[in-house]
């Protein structure tokens, strides 16, 4: 019965879309506290399209290039799609904000017969005996910074710069002079930044 309803709810929103002849529309399933696929490359024209199938999430933009438009969508029995028109080349990552070290997701997005655009990295932490434990999924070689800020922007402490190889990399840093509070932590890999906010306690 729930297949059903979802491949008709697909088939409705293909109807109601209008598409350029050579656009395509990438679908990125939504459950179990993932997106799928997690990552893909798509041209500039096409449209990403996220379709609910369990759970609350929501697709939330965390690094987009300049020019694009944001977004925040809620993804529930009640919002059963988003879809995402791109229209800038460039790097995209994304994120659910109920579950943000669990569901991320990114694309890059290149003009027609090009694809060497880099996607953006997929970054987790969490916080244990006075660690930081960041873990990076990078894919392709980069200059990875990381900096963590009060709520105030006043830079409070900036950890080693890492030059990684493509793959995935765990790293721990000790935090335990930093007075608990809520901070920003951003990490800026080449052209992409992203910035998460963390509870030190």
């Amino acid at each position: 019965m729930k297949k059903c309803y979802i491949i008709s709810l697909i088939t409705a929103v293909f109807l109601g879309m209008s598409f350029t002849a050579d656009a395509t529309v990438h679908m990125v399933t939504v459950q179990d506290f993932s997106f799928s696929p997690a990552s893909m490359t798509v041209v500039v024209g096409d449209t990403v399209m996220w379709m609910w199938v369990n759970g609350t999430h929501t697709t939330t933009d965390t690094a987009i290039p300049i020019g694009a438009n944001p977004w925040n969508a809620n993804l529930n029995s009640s919002s059963m799609s988003f879809a995402y028109n791109v229209l800038v080349p460039g790097n995209y990552g994304y994120h659910c904000t109920i579950h943000p070290t669990l569901m991320m997701g990114g694309f890059n997005a290149v003009l027609s017969g090009i694809s060497e655009v880099k996607l953006p990295p997929l970054f987790n932490w969490n916080i244990s005996n006075n660690q930081l434990n960041i873990k990076l999924d990078l894919n392709s070689p980069s200059l990875v910074n990381i900096q963590l800020y009060d709520l105030l922007g006043k830079p409070i402490k900036t950890f080693i710069p890492l030059t990684n190889m493509a793959g995935t990399y765990s790293e721990t840093f000790s935090i335990g002079n930093i007075q608990h509070g809520i901070y920003f932590l951003e990490l800026i890999a080449d052209d992409n930044k992203i910035v998460k906010k963390i509870l030190i306690q």
